[in-house]
């Protein structure tokens, strides 16, 4: 299945990966800039009701008496349960890139995708 990237110039087809088929998306260009949340890190992943919540947190500090790092959930991101196909695919997506990178640097790496030693 192609992907194509939407443009800032003109409307593009994508496919979008669901559940059980992939259908015909429309990705239109947003006239206003993305909004940008920055987190260190995924707190916890719930679902209920037909919804996925995701927690985000960041680091606060450290508890030198416990040696801990010490963070706050700052953020919440709430997704149908349906959506959880598409940002699997897309976290596929990265490491799969991320592994091609690491075997581009040292052939020697053992990756997610590659489960032998060269």
């Amino acid at each position: 299945m192609s992907k194509k990237t939407p443009s800032s110039t003109k409307d593009e087809h994508v496919e979008a990966i669901t559940w059980d088929k992939a259908e015909k998306v429309k990705m239109v260009p947003n006239p206003q800039p993305v909004e940008e949340v920055y987190m260190d890190g995924v707190a916890g992943i719930m679902a209920r009701g037909g919804v996925i919540k995701i927690n985000g947190y960041k680091v606060v500090g450290l508890d030198k008496d416990d040696n801990a790092e010490v963070r706050r959930v700052t953020h919440q991101i709430v997704l149908p349960a349906v959506a959880l196909a598409e940002l699997a695919h897309g976290v596929q997506m990265v490491l799969k890139g991320a592994d091609n990178v690491r075997k581009m640097e040292d052939p020697a790496v053992t990756t997610v995708n590659d489960n032998k030693t060269k």
